[in-house]
């Protein structure tokens, strides 16, 4: 399992760790990579702003300065009469120890109501402030929002490992989608274990003949910028314009958009 995100050392500085990418290799590009993958991969509530990435500080100090700017605007109320008060301790208790650096000695027993301690929970931990989080995992999240958006008229169904997307139109075969973030070597793939099993995946999926279309996706990189056509063996007995394999790139060019901001 590939982890990124923050620690904290015993010096009491902070360790990044970034998504690993050619396309975009700048600490700032990594950064927006990492925001872009955990606003797909998390609440909308809990989503960093275009500006809060562009600010290009390290992970950790971009958390502390979104829960800094939640605590200033949920601090200011306008009265209105109430006939009950629905306290949120969990909330309550994490922003007492998160600002005055403080442990919860014991468990939450309910999850926390407020945006800023939902935030807040996510990097608390009692002897430090910790996030990790798994990067197939988000990458996966990443590219099933984006062909949502791209997938009018289909059903994009998320499952443990892969994507289906099912065309509500005639005629229009449903697609397997196989995200994986890692780096491939587009000459030497016959002997990749990694895509070796998963070709074997794509081949039983195929025999099955509820989809013909599998598309395995990485990241773009200098030497991988075009899709590649894969031939399946000869025993499984299927003609080329029965089926369609392909190995995609996929693009964060989108993301060094948004880390431009900061360094104008």
């Amino acid at each position: 399992m590939k982890l990124v995100g923050f620690t904290k050392n015993k010096n009491g500085t902070y360790k990044e760790y970034l998504p690993y990418n050619e396309q975009l290799s700048s600490d700032a590009h990594k950064r927006a990579i990492f925001f872009n993958m955990f606003n797909m991969y998390m609440d909308k509530a809990l989503r960093f702003s275009k500006q809060e990435i562009a600010l290009n500080t390290s992970l950790e100090q971009t958390f502390r300065h979104k829960i800094a700017s939640l605590i200033d605007i949920s601090c200011i109320k306008t009265y209105k009469p109430v006939k009950s008060i629905n306290l949120d301790m969990a909330s309550t208790m994490l922003i007492h120890a998160y600002f005055l650096d403080r442990t919860i000695v014991f468990p939450l027993s309910k999850k926390p109501k407020m945006l800023v301690g939902k935030l807040i929970s996510l990097i608390y931990r009692p002897t430090e402030l910790t996030l990790l989080l798994d990067l197939e995992d988000m990458f996966l999240h990443l590219v099933y929002e984006r062909i949502k958006k791209v997938n009018r008229f289909a059903d994009v169904h998320l499952y443990d490992k892969s994507i289906v997307i099912k065309d509500k139109r005639e005629h229009v075969s449903d697609s397997l989608i196989i995200p994986s973030y890692r780096k491939i070597e587009t000459k030497h793939l016959r002997s990749d274990e990694d895509f070796i099993m998963q070709m074997n995946t794509v081949e039983k999926t195929i025999i099955k003949g509820e989809i013909s279309q599998v598309f395995l996706v990485y990241p773009k990189h200098p030497n991988f910028k075009k899709y590649i056509n894969i031939k399946l063996p000869y025993q499984t007995k299927f003609t080329e314009d029965e089926y369609k394999v392909k190995v995609m790139p996929y693009s964060f060019s989108f993301c060094a958009k948004k880390a431009r901001y900061s360094t104008k």
